[in-house]
């Protein structure tokens, strides 16, 4: 295996001077111009008290780079994935064109910085995508092969789409990268070494062999999820498995989050999560199994009743989606099934905050709460969950008063945790994750406009598993897919990264990021989140659209209703990352649309 080369890194203090309508930056004797557009002011290095700091306030980031027109970002990001484009296409183009050949005189291979991305979510999946496999060798750890389209597994929890067809395999992403299939569960950024741990054999113990897809109850031991990391619990899940190293130049941690139980006691025993393929599985079987034991001879009305109640705990947009998609599959499929005990069927939406999808806008929200009403679910506001038992769900009201909601199957989608990997590495990194944190606490990596992680030396933190200083983004496949590109083209130039947090002067041989050219050809400037948009589905052939442009109030357009369903299914599948999930998904439709939802158990 290879080997990576140390690298020496400078930490001479950088200064700023401000002159008319740039800054001047003096490291080194070198002087690099950055335009006033990057920079406000002096960025704090990892290791130094900002003012901010000192005043004990969180006004430090007032130091952060200033946000560009929207105008300007749109541009940028319409260059960088022209750029993109061109060079996915010249890649499939090149392998084409070379598949036929063999014994052609080839160059010795030069030597490539070996780049570890480790997971393959939604941030990995556009880095594998837009790297340059020419200069980079991409090698991914991951416990799963797979790109997952997330935002639709609420439809594949009722067979309205196939999960097959929400999936990209990683050598289909990017033909050219490695895959390593295993969980890293250290990092030692002083050699540069990944600790991976090979996922267990399912065949080996013939009692608990399955060929389902593994689902989130199954990704921790040791522990309840939300409980926190702890040395006893990682020391717990390594008995028994193979432990290998990885060698790396530069590590970019993807590795997102898992469900969060904010330490109610029950949900991970008597919960269902809805973050893995293995969970739409287990749910799609449990729903059906419900109404099977409420057809059962002999049931009384209550067995009934409490056999066919489904309790979503969250109020976010896979809660929110799934009771309005559940809803939709008792009302058309179910009730033509189980005629004698559909009618008896309720899904209750139950949420902490006094409304649901907080991240739209407020007439977006009503209209949710009305969608979801008239589709049959109730919505139950400002509650929260004391205790999750095997039948029932323990819950104290807006009034303050304790009450008992019986369920057949209840599905926790209240929130997200940071995985024990991120834990480990914010308590290795220690004091310069501390003070770059917000909200202070927080167990996600704290990286800076580069996103590089604070304090670490050629370390990048993409996704939900990290958090911009100073710019906090929500925790959506928008952001970690843009993280995710714009890191790509970041190695793309053969940056010396350095130590996340510092302005420091690089290497003569190596730039710094703030010294590359993007693609309008000026200084690359940080990473800059471009908004979208928003979309959820709310049930009875209806959604929610929320298109913006940045932070533009005059270039946003809201809808909801069944024109914003045909506009939610056209985005979902223009979204799809390849032309087969698009045929597929289409396909899926229309079966459901003809033949309606299958209802077998398997």
């Amino acid at each position: 295996m290879h080997t990576p080369r140390a690298m020496s890194s400078v930490s001479t203090p950088a200064a700023i001077r401000f002159r008319g309508d740039v800054h001047s930056l003096r490291a080194d004797r070198r002087r690099v111009v950055v335009p006033r557009r990057h920079l406000r002011a002096r960025v704090p290095r990892a290791g130094a008290e900002s003012d901010g700091d000192k005043r004990g306030g969180d006004d430090a980031e007032g130091q952060w780079p200033a946000e560009p027109p929207t105008w300007m970002v749109v541009a940028e990001k319409f260059a960088a994935t022209a750029g993109d484009v061109a060079r996915i296409t010249k890649r499939a183009m090149s392998r084409r064109m070379g598949a036929g050949t063999s014994n052609a005189s080839e160059a010795p291979p030069r030597r490539r910085k070996r780049v570890a991305v480790l997971g393959s979510g939604w941030a990995a999946h556009a880095l594998m995508k837009v790297a340059d496999t020419d200069l980079l060798d991409v090698v991914v750890v991951s416990p799963r092969n797979y790109f997952l389209f997330t935002p639709m597994l609420p439809s594949a929890c009722v067979g309205t789409v196939e999960f097959r067809s929400l999936v990209e395999t990683v050598k289909v992403s990017n033909p050219l990268i490695q895959y390593v299939e295993a969980e890293v569960v250290d990092v030692d950024r002083t050699r540069k070494i990944l600790t991976c741990v090979a996922p267990r054999d399912p065949y080996a113990d013939p009692a608990t062999s399955s060929c389902m897809p593994s689902s989130s109850a199954d990704e921790d031991d040791g522990g309840e999820v939300g409980d926190g990391f702890s040395e006893a619990s990682l020391e717990a899940s390594l008995e028994g498995r193979e432990t290998f190293e990885v060698p790396y130049d530069v590590a970019v941690v993807a590795v997102g989050e898992r469900p969060a139980t904010f330490g109610v006691p029950g949900v991970r025993q008597n919960c269902v999560f809805l973050k893995e393929i293995g969970d739409t599985a287990a749910l799609r079987r449990r729903i059906v199994q419900c109404f099977e034991l409420a057809s059962i001879p002999g049931a009384t009305e209550t067995e009934v009743r409490n056999a066919l109640s489904f309790c979503v705990v969250g109020g976010g947009a896979t809660g929110v989606e799934f009771a309005g998609t559940l809803a939709d599959f008792v009302r058309s499929d179910l009730a033509a099934r189980y005629p004698v005990v559909a009618d008896k069927a309720q899904v209750t939406l139950l949420q902490s905050q006094a409304t649901v999808l907080t991240q739209f806008s407020a007439g977006l929200q009503g209209a949710a709460i009305g969608a979801l009403e008239g589709a049959g679910v109730n919505v139950r506001l400002s509650v929260r969950v004391q205790e999750v038992r095997s039948d029932r769900a323990i819950i104290r009201n807006k009034e303050g008063e304790i009450e008992e909601i019986p369920f057949g199957m209840c599905v926790w989608s209240a929130g997200l945790d940071s995985r024990p990997l991120t834990e480990r590495l914010v308590r290795q990194v220690g004091s310069p994750q501390q003070k770059f944190q917000r909200p202070r606490g927080s167990k996600k990596l704290a990286v800076d406009p580069w996103l590089r992680v604070v304090g670490a030396d050629d370390l990048m933190a993409l996704g939900d598993c990290s958090s911009l200083y100073g710019a906090p983004l929500p925790a959506t496949a928008q952001v970690a897919a843009q993280q995710g590109a714009y890191a790509a083209r970041l190695l793309n130039d053969s940056v010396r990264l350095g130590v996340g947090g510092e302005l420091t002067s690089p290497p003569a041989a190596a730039p710094a990021p703030w010294q590359k050219k993007d693609a309008l050809g000026g200084p690359l400037g940080p990473f800059h989140f471009l908004s979208l948009g928003l979309l959820a589905y709310v049930g009875d052939d209806r959604a929610l659209t929320q298109f913006e442009l940045g932070k533009s109030q005059r270039l946003r357009y809201e809808a909801s209703g069944r024109f914003a369903f045909l506009l939610w299914k056209s985005v979902y599948v223009t979204k799809q990352v390849s032309f087969r999930n698009r045929v597929l998904i289409l396909f899926d439709w229309m079966k459901t649309r003809v033949f309606g939802r299958d209802t077998s158990i398997f």
